[in-house]
């Protein structure tokens, strides 16, 4: 299903090496426009907009964090290995907005 507040997405896992490293996909450019035009986002004084992301039979709360104008959706690791993803694959994400600003 999609709607205003609920996106389906493709991406390829990366290692984004800032600061602390994380495993993410980047949101595509046109979902991450409609994301941060929906009145739906709610967002921190950072940025990060609260939704709850599926990906296989998982699903958790999380924050999508902005990234050169868009935004990376964080995988953590109990995550990828329940789900068996790897660097480099290719996934489906659901991404709901929460609305509400993260914890």
């Amino acid at each position: 299903m999609r709607s205003e507040t609920q996106f389906d997405v493709v991406g390829e896992v990366w290692r984004w090496t800032g600061p602390v490293p994380w495993h993410v996909v980047t949101l595509p450019e046109p979902t991450a426009r409609r994301i941060a035009a929906s009145p739906a986002t709610g967002s921190d004084a950072w940025g990060r907009v609260p939704v709850l992301l599926s990906l296989g039979a998982t699903a958790w709360r999380t924050a999508l964090v902005p990234h050169d104008g868009g935004y990376l959706a964080p995988l953590r690791p109990d995550i990828r290995r329940r789900e068996r993803i790897a660097l480099g694959d290719i996934v489906v994400l659901r991404v709901a907005l929460l609305g509400d600003a993260p914890t």
